[in-house]
């Protein structure tokens, strides 16, 4: 393809009858990924990979387009229409990545070199199930507008060290312990994977550990949050393969525990009292849910 590029060039301005080099590309079909697309929907580390995958998409003929919103994503997606999937086809994928922003209950963000967050807890139970509602809603909207595989990446690691000694700033468990959230991230993720309505079908769910082979630590991120460059072109380079992966990934086995019953069992948080979920508060917006978590999803479908 490259020798046929600099031989019509050299030809152009001989007044010849030349094909477009774009008939070409399609006529040679050397390159098995020409013509499809990659849809990217997702916060800030998704938007801040964007470029170098775009640069990868490039030198292979391959589309990127993209859907990106800071903050709430879930109250954001429910006001985006699926205009950009009108041009997908069976071939192309969809990375969903906004998860990173539920994992903890924030009364404010401080953004420095740091990133400071006041009064970080665990999500109790409730905001937990709403979640799980919430992406199995977004999933199955997806899967009836977006004909290809669409890859749900889990939560990638965050606030790994403390951003500094304010009592405030303290990531707080709901016995008040201390939060490995090295831990509590992969506990986090498992139980997202586990949760009914989430994975089926086209739908994948991607593990950090999958991307960055256990090695992920604190000099991946910029600020607490953000990925640095290198780990920033790690992500960028898995996303892109998804495009030609032929990978089976295991389904998972759904759990009925509420969401501190299994960060108990993951070892996140201590036993505590039995009444622990009851009383943490709800965030708001969130109607109180004590059911488990697939009753949960009958109620809101019943709805």
């Amino acid at each position: 393809l490259s020798f046929l590029k600099n031989l019509l060039s050299v030809l152009n301005d001989r007044g010849l009858s030349l094909p477009p080099l774009a008939t070409l590309q399609k006529c040679i079909r050397n390159n098995p990924l020409q013509g499809k697309k990659i849809f990217l929907a997702g916060t800030s580390i998704l938007k801040s990979t964007a470029p170098a995958i775009v640069n990868m998409c490039q030198e292979k003929g391959v589309q990127v387009i993209s859907e990106f919103s800071k903050g709430d994503f879930i109250k954001h997606f429910r006001e985006t229409s699926n205009d950009m999937f009108k041009q997908a086809s069976s071939e192309d994928i969809l990375v969903l990545s906004f998860l990173g922003n539920y994992l903890l209950r924030k009364d404010n963000v401080i953004n420095a070199a740091c990133c400071h967050l006041v009064n970080p807890t665990i999500p109790c139970d409730s905001t937990m199930s709403t979640l799980v509602i919430d992406v199995g809603r977004i999933i199955r909207t997806l899967s009836s507008a977006f004909p290809g595989k669409i890859y749900l990446l889990g939560p990638l690691e965050r606030h790994l060290v403390s951003c500094c000694d304010h009592p405030d700033h303290r990531i707080r468990g709901p016995n008040d312990e201390d939060v490995d959230m090295s831990l509590y991230t992969k506990a986090f993720s498992t139980f997202i994977h586990a949760s009914p309505g989430i994975v089926q079908e086209r739908v994948r769910y991607i593990h950090p550990q999958e991307i960055y082979f256990r090695d992920f630590d604190s000099s991946f991120l910029a600020d607490g949050v953000h990925l640095t460059y290198e780990a920033t072109n790690r992500l960028a380079s898995f996303i892109f393969n998804l495009l030609s992966s032929r990978k089976k990934f295991k389904m998972p086995t759904i759990t009925n525990d509420d969401f501190l019953t299994h960060l108990v069992k993951y070892g996140v948080i201590d036993a505590g009292d039995d009444d622990i979920a009851s009383s943490d508060p709800i965030d708001d917006g969130d109607t109180p849910m004590t059911a488990p978590i697939d009753d949960a999803i009958l109620l809101a479908e019943a709805k």
